[in-house]
């Protein structure tokens, strides 16, 4: 149940996963992972391309979800929405049809949505400042790049959506391609990323130094979280862990993940029990086992609570073939 199909060649892989790792273990991030708050299926159904120095990206999923993407430092990543159900978050700002979203900073982005099918870039950050510079007709050092949304106008939007499908489609076509037709994949990324960055217009969902502490509340309650190893962690062991209070505590994760703290973790541990069933042999491993390592003492509550949000039983994940 791991990896349903998968091809692998010079420039692109096809992952079609009912987990979130693969999908992780193929991008270039320093950490990454999704949550399922709303009840269904979840499958992962991507492309990750690749040329040079450049990656494209683009993945489907369908139940409501939140993740928490760190890129590698050495790139600048940009999020762009094709489509989604209800309300689609990055940062806690709201998408429509012309957003553009980018994470330039060191804490990454979060992102909340159903039904989302979006298209991930990572451009070497040095590259792009030096480009950008040479535009502008500044030295890189004056370059601050944005954290967070642009909108850009509508025309733009869709140009960039139909270069990027174009730019993937030829990484994904036959096996692979020329070192030459790479490097001009990779020289038209940069150039639709550019026009795009400089098209946009800032757009703030919130004031800036607000969502920041949002982040920043909820990327220490996640650290303490994974710090804990499947030991029980309460609300107290949280806000003290992140030096507020309950009430901000509570309004940074309703901001960023639209959900409370300990909705969130209950449904971060019945996922991490997915991933650990779903990547594991059923004739080495026992439902029991996953459960209680990830202080799931509550067997009965586990396996229905289990079935509410992913449709299927523990045991059947465990069962399925890959």
């Amino acid at each position: 149940m791991n990896v349903i199909d998968s091809r692998t060649d010079r420039t692109s892989q096809v992952i079609r996963s009912a987990v979130f790792e693969p999908l992780a273990k193929a991008s270039p991030v320093l950490e990454a992972h999704q949550t399922q708050l709303g009840n269904g299926e979840y499958k992962i159904d991507a492309v990750v391309g690749r040329a040079q120095e450049t990656w494209l990206i683009r993945n489907r999923v369908d139940p409501l979800s939140v993740g928490h993407i760190v890129p590698d430092p050495s790139l600048i990543a940009f999020v762009v929405p094709v489509h989604w159900r209800g309300e689609y978050f990055f940062n806690g700002v709201s998408a429509s049809a012309s957003t553009l979203y980018i994470s330039s900073g060191p804490d990454g982005y979060s992102t909340r949505g159903a039904g989302r099918d979006y298209f991930t870039i990572g451009l070497n950050r040095d590259s792009f400042v030096r480009s950008l510079a040479a535009l502008e007709g500044v030295e890189p050092d004056e370059i601050h790049l944005h954290d967070g949304a642009l909108y850009l106008p509508p025309l733009s939007a869709i140009r960039l959506r139909r270069s990027l499908s174009a730019c993937l489609a030829e990484l994904s076509a036959g096996s692979g391609c020329h070192h030459t037709r790479q490097a001009v994949i990779a020289e038209c990324l940069y150039d639709v990323m550019l026009e795009a960055y400089m098209a946009g217009t800032p757009v703030t969902g919130m004031r800036m130094p607000l969502a920041k502490s949002y982040q920043r509340i909820v990327r220490g309650a996640e650290e303490h979280f994974m710090a804990a190893e499947g030991a029980p962690v309460s609300l107290a062991d949280l806000c003290r862990a992140t030096g507020v209070g309950r009430t901000v505590f509570y309004d940074a994760f309703n901001s960023v993940y639209g959900t409370s703290p300990l909705n969130y973790f209950k449904k971060r541990r019945l996922m991490q029990a997915r991933t650990a069933l779903a990547m594991s042999r059923p004739d080495e491993t026992k439902v029991k086992e996953v459960a209680l390592s990830l202080g799931l003492t509550h067997l009965g509550r586990f396996s229905t609570e289990y079935r509410n949000l992913f449709g299927e039983t523990p045991s059947v994940t465990l069962s399925s073939p890959d």
